[in-house]
């Protein structure tokens, strides 16, 4: 079956390229025709065994991020009619959701009498408690009459690069062309995936670091760099996988900090990278059993991975490129 016979796989496909889009007006206009490929409310309708509630719950969330980033988006172009007619067709639907009436203070606030302002929020702390750092935010700023000019409701873009702190030397052949294979996967819709191996002392993660940095600005929502000691000098044993999808869920929105177990953690991460333009760079890797678990399958992203192993199993991998480092 054609991925582009099915209305789903459609949303999946506009979302990605959505995230790999930098201009505000056509990351806008990708998220309004990707979610009006939703046609129902209800994901797998009619599907009511009990396998099928996991994956509607998924799909759900998924829309959810959809929206709030398109609300950002809409935001970002400075059309207030844009952001006024998305605010409150999604208000409608999410009003639950923080981020959803945060757009919606922004959108309206500030043309509301005081009095039916404060009566507004006074309902939603009764329906929904008290409001997160970003929403106060926005009402404090409402209270005082300050502007938000400039400010965005998209949560800080993690910078966690190590420097570059030795000049590649003899290696730029090399480097040049895994920046070719990586931007040349991804603009054609793929998750590169880029391992160097080889010995202890080689340069490997000097290598992957240099490469980094020259890939950084391709990827608008960060990067995320793991040490994961597969082959520590100085005791430290191999770090989890669980405990690395901790580390990575709390770094990147929506915080899925509740998910348990290895299975729904690597899911909660591969749903959330589905929608965002992230390098991950995970430096020593023990074996493939502890790096994939932390792959993501979707979204503008791509990997670098280091190991003294040949991590054989990622053969089968789509858009593994392959870089032995020699003496």
């Amino acid at each position: 079956m054609s991925a582009e016979s099915v209305d789903y796989l459609r949303f999946l496909a506009g979302r990605q390229r959505a995230a790999a889009l930098r201009s505000p007006l056509e990351k806008y206009e990708r998220l309004r025709l990707a979610l009006e490929e939703w046609k129902d409310d209800e994901p797998l309708r009619g599907l009511r065994e009990k396998g099928f509630e996991k994956t509607r719950q998924r799909m759900r969330d998924e829309r959810v991020a959809a929206v709030c980033d398109l609300l950002d988006a809409a935001w970002q172009t400075d059309e207030e009619k844009w952001l006024r007619e998305e605010a409150e067709k999604w208000y409608a639907w999410l009003p639950a959701n923080p981020r959803v009436r945060g757009y919606y203070l922004i959108a309206f606030g500030r043309g509301m009498p005081d009095e039916k302002r404060e009566s507004l929020l006074d309902d939603w702390t009764g329906r929904y408690g008290r409001p997160d750092g970003e929403l106060q935010d926005i009402i404090d700023r409402l209270r005082g009459g300050e502007s938000w000019a400039g400010r965005t409701l998209r949560p800080p873009v993690p910078d966690e690069l190590p420097p570059s702190d030795r000049e590649i030397v003899g290696r730029e052949p090399a480097l040049r062309a895994l920046v070719d294979a990586v931007r040349t996967d991804r603009d054609a819709g793929r998750v590169p995936v880029v391992l160097i191996t080889g010995m202890a002392g080689v340069g490997k993660t000097l290598l992957a670091r240099a490469l980094a940095q020259q890939l950084r600005e391709c990827f608008p929502d960060g990067n995320l760099y793991r040490e994961l000691n597969g082959f520590s000098d100085t005791g430290i044993p191999p770090a989890e996988p669980e405990h690395l999808l901790d580390g990575l869920l709390a770094a990147v929105p929506p915080y899925s900090t509740e998910k348990t177990g290895l299975q729904d953690k690597k899911g909660a991460l591969r749903s959330a990278l589905a929608r965002l333009s992230v390098l991950l760079v995970l430096d020593d890797a023990a074996d493939v059993q502890q790096v994939l678990p932390l792959l993501p399958r979707a979204g503008a992203n791509a990997v670098i991975i280091t190991s003294r192993d040949d991590l054989g199993a990622l053969r089968s991998q789509q858009g593994v490129h392959r870089h032995k480092v020699d003496l």
